[in-house]
């Protein structure tokens, strides 16, 4: 069910039930879960528990050691990073746990770049490790996927939203709308055109459509529809000004190279609406 505002409504579009009529669902699809359902799971699993993510999950960490504090096994003592952000996780593999004082530590194993060795570092808490569903095996790369141009209809935008009707003094239905703001020189700002109670919801979540891999996936076609001695042509263009930064959106391990676009008030308080 989708919200009937201003902002969304349905229509009607054919490709939609000839995609429901003749969808294939993936294998496995019934137990299928991404990275987000392990992270907000119960427990995390080591690389020999049969409950352990699938191959499409990858787990990361957030490590550092202290190189002097290598004991017999060979372990180094967990140092940890005073950062909260996916690029400065790194491919980990947790191999045993252990309860200390009511606390779950993980021994882990990775790939120390610098050394150009695995390394093994103990002391890790559940708050230093994370999964993220591996490039490309998201559910937006089924093939599956329901694909289609994103149409936005005439009569969906507000009379008082379009340059050609300035005039129209009605904006109860929208509610909320963008204008001038009384700020001078600061651009649009957001207002409402009725008076909401306290907790009421506002407006809807924006969607993230993720615009992944466009220069080769540009070429793909071309190559797909046999124009291989043809060249991209890389305008600028228009809706680059509006990305959002993958990291914005926790989806820059999606693809090879991915920004994101959040259309809604955000992007139409920095873009001009009439184009």
């Amino acid at each position: 069910m989708y919200p009937q505002s201003c902002l969304t409504r349905v229509g009607y579009f054919p490709s939609w039930d000839l995609h429901q009529e003749t969808f294939i669902h993936p294998v496995n699809s019934e137990d299928y879960k991404v990275a987000w359902d392990y992270d907000n799971g119960e427990e995390l699993f080591i690389k020999d528990d049969p409950r352990h993510p699938p191959s499409y999950i990858e787990t990361r960490c957030w490590i550092d050691y202290d190189e002097n504090s290598q004991d017999s096994e060979g372990f180094y003592v967990y140092a940890g990073i005073e950062s909260s952000e996916l690029d400065d996780t790194t491919p980990c593999t947790l191999i045993e746990k252990e309860e200390i004082d009511g606390v779950t530590f993980y021994k882990v194993t990775f790939f120390d770049e610098e050394r150009g060795e695995e390394v093994k570092v103990k002391g890790l808490e559940w708050n230093f490790i994370t999964y993220i569903d591996k490039t490309l095996t998201g559910n937006q790369h089924l093939r599956q996927g329901f694909r289609h141009f994103i149409e936005l209809p005439d009569d969906m935008i507000p009379p008082s939203w379009r340059d050609m009707n300035i005039g129209v003094q009605d904006n109860s239905e929208c509610g909320m709308y963008l204008a001038e703001s009384a700020i001078p020189n600061s651009g649009l700002g957001m207002y409402t055109a009725r008076a909401y109670e306290k907790g009421e919801r506002i407006s809807f979540g924006d969607l993230v459509v993720q615009a992944e891999d466009v220069i080769d996936n540009a070429r793909l076609r071309l190559w797909y529809n046999g124009d291989r001695n043809r060249t991209i042509d890389e305008k600028e263009w228009l809706l680059e000004h509006y990305y959002w930064t993958a990291e914005s959106s926790m989806s820059q391990f999606d693809a090879g190279f991915i920004e994101s676009m959040v259309p809604g008030f955000g992007m139409l308080a920095n873009s001009h609406t009439g184009t």
